[in-house]
Order: C-alpha cells, then sequence, then structure tokens
C-alpha cells in the first residue's frame, strides 16, 4: 500500500546568513519566522515552509545544471498574486526575467542571496 502523504511540509536550504536570508524572504514573499533553533531557522507563510541552515563556510554547487540536486523551488499564485509578485521585486530592486511562457504557466525566476532559484507560477489565464 502506498504511503498514505498530504503535501510537501518544507523544503530545506544551506544559506550564509540566517538574518539576510530571513529578510530577503520576508521583504519578497511576506515570510515570517515560525521557530527559531541555534543555527537553523524555519520561516513561512500560510501553509509554505522553509528550513533556513546557516553554513558561514559552505560554499556554492559550481553548476547547478551539471549536479543532481534540487535545481529550485516554486511557488504557485494567481493571476492578481503573479502581477503583484513582478511590481514588488521591481519595487525591491530584485532582477528577475520578463515572464516566460512555459506551455502550461507563466513564470518569474529571481535568485535569492545564496543563489537559490526561487519561481513565482501561475497557472491563471494561460491558454
Amino acid at each position: 500500500m502506498p504511503m498514505s502523504l498530504q503535501r510537501i511540509d518544507h523544503i530545506g536550504i544551506n544559506v550564509h546568513d540566517l538574518a539576510i536570508s530571513f529578510q530577503f524572504y520576508h521583504s519578497v514573499f511576506g515570510f515570517e519566522i515560525i521557530h527559531k533553533w541555534k543555527t537553523t531557522w524555519m520561516i513561512g507563510k500560510d501553509n509554505i515552509r522553509i528550513g533556513v541552515f546557516e553554513r558561514k563556510n559552505a560554499l556554492p554547487v559550481c553548476n547547478i545544471d551539471q549536479a543532481v540536486a534540487i535545481t529550485h523551488v516554486a511557488f504557485r499564485t494567481d493571476a492578481d498574486g503573479f502581477a503583484a509578485a513582478q511590481e514588488q521585486l521591481k519595487k525591491l530592486g530584485i532582477a528577475f526575467d520578463p515572464p516566460e511562457d512555459t506551455g502550461i504557466a507563466y513564470s518569474i525566476f529571481v535568485l535569492d542571496p545564496d543563489g537559490h532559484q526561487v519561481e513565482v507560477t501561475s497557472y491563471d489565464n494561460h491558454p
């Protein structure tokens, strides 16, 4: 019998500085601190959670496209949220490419302070 899973509970990412990472996810996505441990913070909003693990001396993955790794995380929103996300990123001066038509949705991609790729996607208004 297969496992009875409900949803992804959280993702975990290694970062250089907890405060810098939290400030990014707070200002861009409205995340709050859920819980703090010594070198790990759980941050999130609604049902979205990220475990942020401070690793001050960690080295980045040299070439994510040439590594077996989780390449990005995607946050889903509706059409209004998709437009608002782009406005928020512009307001904050955070670079992103124009919306990409993935064939089933529209997506934009940003990098967090440690270079993790974050996607904002909407299936609304897609032909």
